[in-house]
């Protein structure tokens, strides 16, 4: 084969020709995934109460079965509370460092181009109402800490 790929005899000698092939692989058993139970989705929910800022990533991939990358990027404008639904529009992408050794953000349209609209029911509706309103509280408090978009 490096004869093929190597036609003018840059490479004198097969690099590979000393590696020797197992007869067999050994088998693949991959491990059994098991999806979380409510009552431990809700063990982990306490651990996050309100305030904490992975708390709306845990209910979004939760509830909705986001991706992180597109729980990342969810704003309040994708969210109309009055016709419980939800857009997912984008997803939150980081790229390599850049000349500062900061990483780069990017947005990008979600896996698969999958833009999409889901509805959701009132148990998630009082949960982004005490978000929104603990945001609003704080921003009030804190406004030159606070960047909305």
């Amino acid at each position: 084969m490096i004869r093929r790929l190597n036609p003018y005899e840059i490479i004198k000698k097969n690099p590979a020709e000393y590696i020797q092939v197992p007869a067999t692989l050994p088998p693949y058993h991959p491990k059994e995934k098991k999806p979380l139970t409510q009552q431990q989705f809700k063990i982990i929910l306490d651990m996050h109460p309100l305030g904490n800022p992975f708390r709306p990533c845990l209910l979004l991939g939760w509830y909705f079965g986001l991706r992180i990358s597109e729980c990342l990027s969810v704003l309040w404008e994708d969210i109309d509370l009055g016709n419980y639904t939800l857009k997912i529009r984008r997803q939150m992408l980081t790229t390599n460092r850049d000349e500062n050794d900061a990483y780069k953000i990017t947005c990008t349209l979600p896996k698969y181009n999958s833009i999409r609209t889901i509805s959701f029911g009132d148990n998630i509706l009082q949960e982004l109402l005490k978000i929104r309103q603990y945001q609003k509280e704080k921003t009030y408090q804190r406004d030159d800490c606070y960047l909305t978009y």
